[in-house]
């Protein structure tokens, strides 16, 4: 509280910056033989280390003083309540000492808890933190009582230094390291709904945005909102199983960034190198997600397609079976008979599949966007899994990435399998883009092709994210995970172990109920070369026939 009130006024805001900035100059005196002096306005994107020498030596040796004048006086002294019998007092070095102070304890909680951790690792199963705080023994209860009863100023302290002090490299740095030291102790002792954890990934997100208003376009990125982006990056990848259910805030945070370009010519050479390897990132999201845990996975498909849903483009549509407007009869026959012919082809194993449009994705990348990236990464590697894809403008980034994770996780897909099966049968079904109709029959079409087939070259793998994260450029990076047994799919939840009309009904269920004969006729198409591959649908056939018998007009439809 007294470092927020001292660094509240103009006076106060530059007596903290004057104090903050005498371990800068000695770096500066030493670099000045090189003529490579920092520039306080910088942000430093690799160390965020807090101990005692943080605080200049002057600091602490004029505490020191008052601490010995006070103690050898009397208590019937006057001199005890004499100002001027104490040295000089600067309120804005006395504020970045409490503001140094708070960083250190956090620190401490932190690597008290890294080392309780670490104890337990060679166990038969790794402890969380939250079952060493929680446990109600003498050694925890007081340091649980000291992180839950420190984090509201704690936060609010780190959240005022990062306002008042925005173009201060040296305080901003520290603030953000703040988060990461809040956010590596507290997440893991987090249940699931806190509203510690929300806060603090909330404001954190804030930080790494350049907007905090609707006039989202005259805004760019300056050093301050990468740092926040670097911090972030590191956060998740040290509590990747912690976040939960507010996966939902760090995907609206990277949905915005898609509508940012990745360089400015306000950031630094530093922070354009940075906004250059945060960029590599974003396509691995996908990649990443293989390495959560099946509670976290399935958390985080959740907020994925609650943010799709959301979306402005995906949210005009209805998941549920609409009923058809009157239409010419003329119109219906024609339609039904092209059906018929689509169908009878696709049942018998002849006849070539028709392609109406080709290149459906198609658009143009005028400037080089976080989202011309990251859409050119993964359509890259879509490509590899799924065969000729492209992802234009009208496909947004949850879609796009959700289209990433399927992939990367099939060797789980079960799991989330009814999820989002049922969400891209009613997008296809209902979306008015071409686009975005067209991207999710093809996805449809692969889960249910590699589901049936027999190919293990497809299968993905669990994995474990890299160790000794040092940098940004470590983010993110997973490896191979290392089992006893090298079949992944004995637990059951493999694509490839799916029933076959579990695969098929989604999209059978799509051709049934849509109300647009486009969709109809496509999710048709995709069917028929599914069919003419020689896949094994015995199981489905009742499905297949259902939604052939819908659309022939044998069955009692009002529409198609």
């Amino acid at each position: 509280d007294f470092a927020i009130v001292v660094s509240s006024s103009k006076i106060g805001i530059v007596k903290v910056l004057e104090a903050s900035m005498f371990m800068e100059r000695g770096k500066r005196e030493r670099n000045d033989e090189n003529d490579n002096g920092l520039n306080e306005s910088n942000v430093s994107l690799h160390t965020y280390d807090f101990d005692l020498k943080k605080i200049h030596p002057f600091f602490m040796s004029r505490a020191r003083d008052i601490i010995k004048l006070y103690d050898v006086w009397d208590e019937t002294d006057e001199r005890r309540y004499q100002i001027d019998s104490f040295p000089t007092c600067d309120l804005g070095e006395a504020a970045w000492v409490g503001f140094n102070f708070i960083l250190i304890t956090w620190k401490s909680l932190n690597r008290v808890n890294e080392e309780r951790t670490h104890l337990h690792e060679n166990g038969s199963s790794l402890l969380t933190m939250e079952k060493n705080l929680g446990d109600d023994d003498d050694d925890n209860v007081g340091e649980k009582i000291l992180v839950e009863g420190a984090f509201a100023s704690s936060l609010a302290l780190i959240q005022h230094f990062i306002r008042r002090f925005p173009a201060s490299g040296t305080i901003y740095r520290d603030a953000l390291g703040g988060y990461l030291l809040l956010s590596n102790t507290l997440l893991p002792i987090c249940s699931n709904g806190n509203v510690q954890r929300h806060l603090i990934l909330t404001s954190l997100c804030k930080q790494a945005l350049p907007y905090t208003s609707k006039n989202r376009t005259s805004h760019s990125l300056q050093d301050h909102h990468i740092a926040a982006l670097c911090v972030m990056f590191r956060v998740l990848h040290s509590n990747y199983n912690d976040i939960l259910t507010d996966w939902y805030t760090i995907l609206c945070t990277f949905e915005q960034l898609m509508k940012l370009k990745s360089s400015s010519f306000q950031l630094s050479e530093e922070c354009i190198n940075a906004a250059t390897t945060v960029t590599s990132i974003l396509p691995i999201i996908g990649t990443f997600t293989s390495c959560l845990s099946d509670e976290s996975i399935t958390l985080f498909v959740d907020s994925l397609l609650s943010l799709s849903k959301k979306t402005r483009r995906l949210s005009k549509f209805d998941n549920s079976p609409s009923h058809n407007t009157p239409r010419d009869e003329q119109e219906d026959d024609s339609l039904r008979r092209k059906i018929m012919n689509y169908a009878g082809q696709a049942l018998m194993g002849s006849g070539e599949q028709e392609s109406e449009t080709n290149n459906i994705y198609g658009g143009s990348r005028i400037s080089r966007s976080f989202s011309d990236v990251f859409r050119s990464h993964t359509v890259s590697k879509l490509t590899k899994v799924i065969g000729q894809v492209d992802v234009s403008s009208d496909i947004p980034f949850s879609l796009v990435l959700l289209a990433d994770l399927i992939t990367e996780n099939s060797f789980r897909f079960r799991i989330l399998s009814k999820k989002v099966l049922s969400y891209l049968g009613g997008l296809a079904g209902n979306s008015d883009k071409q686009a975005i109709r067209s991207f999710c029959f093809d996805l449809l079409s692969y889960l249910v092709t590699t589901g049936l087939g027999t190919s293990q070259a497809s299968k993905s793998s669990p994995t474990i994210p890299a160790a000794d994260v040092k940098s940004i450029n470590d983010c993110l990076k997973v490896k191979i995970k290392v089992t006893a047994n090298d079949d992944i799919t004995d637990d059951g939840l493999s694509l490839h172990q799916m029933p076959q009309a579990d695969l098929l009904s989604p999209l059978c269920h799509c051709i049934m109920t849509t109300s647009k004969r486009v969709a109809a006729e496509l999710g048709l198409q995709k069917l028929k070369a599914i069919l003419e591959q020689g896949l094994n649908v015995a199981g489905a056939w009742s499905k297949i026939i259902e939604a052939l018998s819908a659309l022939s007009g044998s069955a009692n439809d009002s529409g198609i």
